[in-house]
């Protein structure tokens, strides 16, 4: 029995991975729907959308009460299985699974923990990424690692091309992880560790005192979206 947890477009393929591969995935828990600025439209996440045209139970809570850990203890997964969530989760959770919760981060751990690592990846000029599949803990990004991916980064590879190249390798990391083969997880060296926190808004501008190396990277982190800018002739 497994629960799935995940939010953006990166989550969809690893729920694909266990729907293709006749798991009993339960139910899915995704960020709650939001509201458009104007107002007028809730938009729900797109794993919250996938889910309910596959006809699987959706859970959107805020944050975990303890009315939703009491419901997560009744459904009693043996795996709890997460994809860029965006919810922390606590301890009781992580403690419900007989098999664990198990996380799926896109950088070669412990480089890039955190909520950006492909465009931190990029934007530091890296020449590899890749896929960890790891034992959730506490801390963030900080448990054992069961499986690594690497994948090359090229020096024009924008976000879209490092993202799509990922979700590709994610796929074949998870269906490994899932072949029957019992891995061992291995402790991160966590004296290697960076962390990869959420782009902010002026970090997309381009600052010419730098080098146009710099800025060709940032560009290249920020395409598509939401893309890297410069103000000309400002007063």
């Amino acid at each position: 029995k497994i629960v799935f947890m995940g939010t953006p477009e990166f989550s969809i393929p690893s729920l694909q991975v266990l729907l293709d591969k006749k798991f009993n995935v339960i139910c899915v828990y995704t960020q709650p729907p939001k509201k458009s600025k104007r107002g007028q439209k809730i938009n729900l996440s797109v794993v919250h959308k996938f889910a309910k045209e596959k006809k699987i139970k959706v859970f959107c809570p805020e944050k975990f009460s303890h009315t939703d850990i009491k419901n997560l203890k009744k459904i009693n997964p043996d795996v709890i299985l997460v994809a860029a969530y965006g919810l922390i989760l606590p301890s009781e959770i992580l403690a419900i699974p007989c098999c664990g919760c198990i996380n799926i981060h896109a950088s070669i751990l412990p480089k890039w923990r955190g909520a950006a690592p492909i465009q931190r990846s990029i934007m530091n000029g890296d020449k590899t990424t890749g896929i960890s599949i790891m034992k959730m803990v506490e801390e963030l990004d900080h448990g054992p690692i069961y499986l690594q991916s690497e994948i090359m980064i090229k020096e024009n590879d924008t976000y879209e091309n490092v993202y799509n190249n990922l979700v590709n390798i994610g796929k074949k990391t998870l269906d490994m992880y899932f072949s029957g083969h019992l891995y061992s997880p291995v402790p991160q060296n966590h004296s290697l560790a960076t962390y990869a926190e959420k782009i902010k808004k002026n970090e997309t501008q381009i600052d010419f005192s730098d080098t146009a190396y710099i800025a060709h990277k940032k560009v290249c982190a920020f395409s598509p979206k939401p893309g890297a800018y410069f103000t000309v002739n400002s007063s």
